[in-house]
């Protein structure tokens, strides 16, 4: 779909004539071509320097071939984002609502697949909200395919299957790309199914959700095999044979999966695909490892781990979970050895290392757009492991100029740095969502920890560092593997291990942003889960050798769980969990902090009996939370729009 608002002048449409020939012979070349990640950002330059008016839509779809050849790859999931980024400013600059749709259409994807998740619903929501006003169906549709995307992403699964449940119910597609776009919601579906059901206890609703799952996985293959759809969608044909292998494997019908497991490599050989390759790979060893060729099937799991350390490849956060998840799966079958084990940890680091590169370049993104100077990003060194490679990057990060702006004042410093943490706030609201949808859990920590601070003597500066830093505290669960972080049943020894590093890796994350004013959310992010008694962890610190901050963080946070219901227990009364409070004082808890904590909530109780909605207050102007709600009306209107019927939504 092409949209030209303005007519190009002579050169202009030879330049980007030629540029559409490139695109097109990169397209037809190999897909592991190994310069077609260089040649593609060279393409992507040139095309940012060509005026916007004159062909928008030309560029814009030549753009879009780009990112679909980086998707097709699976790699460089930054000039993807950097094409969307250039899509959009040509559309905004040439005043095409229909463009901009398309285009952040285009961004919410990019960014959703660079683990961007909050910027990418912000995108999303816009990309539908603008093409179901200009009457753009095919892009309506593409956007509804990838908004689920992102619940899935955050274990909503649910919500998930709901929307594509409700795309696929629409009536038949009638052109390719509608074809694609079918086949591409019923793989989806079939993988969101699948991973429901290893998370479910029953084992007849476990059933009852392998075999729909089952029934979309054959149909969407069944779609590519007779049904004409765009090349994109058939170079990415691995990724419905491996989702068809994952629910075979579920179902216990190994034998079956294990074919699959190896078309699966096969094509993704061919596509130039390691993301295909790696989890095509990992599924084989699990089949060999059920099917009792148990040191056969962990040989290949270690060459795997191999590539992915020594060979630097490069795998979406999404694909390494759903690794885990299958050797996880796998491991359960034969017993968890202690090489089990470690390979399950080392699989949870690969994951949780490229998560956190990810949070970083967000947060270095957001800081540029603030127009704070900072670190050239990252730097890669091929011969070393993969964990050192995506974590080395420049240690400087010279936003102190803002924060002096700041001065004495109180409230330009709360702006600032507020502003400053954005990015990372959001990703500790997403990381916490499993135990509150709402996100308003840190706020009211973090509201609560300031007023303990206050209580404590502490001046308006330091109390605004805290309740920012008790926002932030467990921004390192970001980095546990999914699996893990969303199960609702007990976690194993090794799970916990897992878990626990959370408090290191937050804190490690934290450092790495070398944002002044972060050093109490790193020390907050380390030691919140540290006890008076030495009992806790990651260094077993005890009494005053725990920063303050991590012992008034840790008292703020244990009674708002405590308050609250958890999958695992019912929601204490303020008066018990004030009780159990005090009680834990001198061996959980600060015992001076104790006894300031429990008068001031008595207090506050008096003053604001809807306490939650006081503590709360801040989050409803957080920016991940507007993303949402925007995202929520746009599917309003979608909802509202299929309800009138199809003839509204061209």
């Amino acid at each position: 779909m092409t949209v030209d608002s303005h007519p190009a002048t002579g050169a202009e449409s030879d330049a980007l004539t030629a540029i559409e020939q490139r695109i097109a012979r990169l397209r037809a070349e190999p897909a592991d071509e190994p310069d077609g990640a260089e040649q593609a950002r060279l393409l992507i330059d040139e095309i940012a320097k060509l005026p916007s008016l004159p062909d928008t839509g030309r560029q814009i779809e030549a753009l879009r071939e780009i990112g679909r050849y980086l998707s097709v790859r699976g790699v460089d999931a930054a000039n993807k984002v950097r094409a969307a980024d250039v899509a959009v400013a040509k559309a905004r600059e040439a005043g095409d609502q229909s463009l901009l749709g398309l285009a952040r259409h285009l961004q919410g994807t990019a960014l959703m697949y660079a683990g961007q998740y909050s910027p990418a619903s912000e995108a999303l929501a816009e990309a539908l909200a603008l093409t179901i006003e200009t009457g753009q169906q095919q892009v309506v549709e593409m956007a509804l395919v990838n908004i689920p995307v992102l619940f899935a992403a955050g274990f909503e699964f649910h919500k998930a299957i709901a929307m594509w449940e409700a795309l696929l119910a629409r009536s038949p597609p009638t052109d390719s790309n509608g074809w694609g776009i079918h086949a591409n919601a019923l793989t989806n579906l079939a993988d969101t199914r699948t991973r429901l059901a290893l998370q479910e206890e029953s084992a007849q609703i476990r059933e009852t959700l392998l075999n729909r799952a089952l029934i979309e996985a054959m149909r969407s293959k069944q779609i590519l095999a007779e049904r004409e759809v765009p090349r994109y969608v058939k170079m990415l044909s691995w990724r419905f044979e491996n989702n068809h292998a994952r629910v075979l494997f579920a179902m216990g019908r190994t034998v079956e999966a294990n074919q699959r497991a190896r078309s699966t490599v096969e094509m993704a050989r061919s596509a130039g695909s390691q993301e295909g390759r790696a989890s095509g790979t990992v599924l084989l060893a699990a089949c060999e490892m059920s099917l009792g060729k148990v040191q056969s099937g962990k040989a290949r799991l270690e060459t795997v781990l191999e590539q992915l350390r020594s060979e630097g490849w490069d795998i979406p956060v999404t694909a390494l979970n759903d690794i885990y998840e299958i050797a996880a799966v796998a491991f359960d079958d034969v017993g968890e050895s202690d090489k089990g084990r470690q390979l399950l940890e080392e699989l949870s680091r690969l994951g949780g290392r490229r998560r956190m590169m990810e949070i970083l370049e967000g947060q270095e993104l957001h800081l540029r757009r603030l127009g704070m100077p900072v670190a050239s990003g990252l730097e890669v060194d091929l011969s070393g492991g993969l964990a050192d490679n995506l974590m080395r990057r420049a240690e400087q990060r010279t936003a102190a100029a803002a924060l002096a702006a700041a001065g004495d004042d109180p409230q330009a410093f709360r702006r600032w740095l507020e502003v400053s943490v954005e990015p990372l706030q959001r990703e500790a609201i997403i990381a916490e969502s499993a135990d509150d949808p709402s996100g308003e859990h840190c706020f009211r920590v973090g509201k609560l920890a300031s007023l303990l601070a206050e209580a404590a003597g502490m001046d308006a500066r330091a109390c605004t560092t805290i309740e920012v830093a008790a926002r932030l505290r467990d921004i390192g669960k970001t980095t546990v593997p999914g699996p893990i972080l969303f199960r609702r049943g007990t976690l194993r020894p090794s799970e916990l291990h897992v878990m626990h590093l959370h408090a290191s890796a937050g804190a490690e994350m934290l450092h790495r942003c070398k944002l002044p004013g972060l050093l109490a959310a790193e020390q907050v992010a380390r030691h919140h889960h540290e006890r008076w008694d030495g009992e806790g962890y990651p260094d077993r610190l005890a009494g005053r050798a725990i920063p303050l901050v991590a012992r008034i963080v840790a008292i703020a946070d244990a009674f708002e769980a405590m308050t609250h219901r958890r999958s695992y227990r019912e929601a204490m009364s303020v008066d018990t969990a004030l009780a159990q409070v005090s009680m834990l004082g001198e061996a959980q808890f600060d015992p001076d902090l104790c006894r300031q904590f429990v008068p001031m909530v008595q207090q506050l109780q008096q003053r604001h009996p809807d306490l939650d909605a006081f503590l709360g207050e801040r989050a409803k102007d957080e920016a991940f939370a507007r993303a949402r709600r925007s995202l929520a009306q746009s599917l309003s209107i979608w909802h509202e729009k299929k309800g009138a019927g199809t003839a509204t939504v061209q």
